[in-house]
């Protein structure tokens, strides 16, 4: 692997090891080419992250892989995205290292609270009308759902 090549101005801060492809270096060197750089990597990983929860629905790992991906494309940019990456990879280890049963009490406890909270939008705003009757009919069981 070639040397990482550094330009004056073209890393933004002492704490980002300088970049390894040549055309981003000379590319974020003119502060132009850094601007727009950073809108195209911007809308890249905003679309990612739009088209997770809209492909989330199909069959396998849907809306993840895709969340992750966003992540990562506004990481190699952004600051604030390589923080919040960080600290997800902290938690991420950090609930890797509970014992199994813990971790299973965090799982039931998840679910527990999102159906509360499913539970709880029903009350106030009553059942859809896209839901089909059957299920309609068994939701309105539910104490306080109209």
């Amino acid at each position: 692997m070639s040397e990482p090549v550094e330009v004056h101005g073209a890393t933004p801060s002492a704490h980002q090891p300088p970049d390894r492809l040549a055309w981003r270096v000379r590319l974020k060197s003119h502060p132009v080419g850094r601007t727009w750089f950073r809108i195209a990597v911007g809308v890249i990983g905003a679309v990612l992250i739009i088209a997770a929860p809209l492909t989330g629905w199909l069959p396998g790992p849907g809306g993840i892989p895709l969340f992750l991906a966003g992540m990562a494309v506004l990481a190699s940019e952004f600051m604030w995205a390589k923080r919040l990456r960080r600290l997800l990879l902290r938690y991420v280890h950090i609930y890797l290292l509970w014992p199994s049963k813990r971790r299973r009490l965090f799982w039931v406890a998840f679910f527990v609270g999102l159906g509360l909270l499913w539970w709880v939008s029903l009350v106030i705003v009553g059942v859809p009308g896209w839901i089909p009757e059957p299920v309609t009919t068994w939701l309105r069981f539910l104490p306080g759902v109209r």
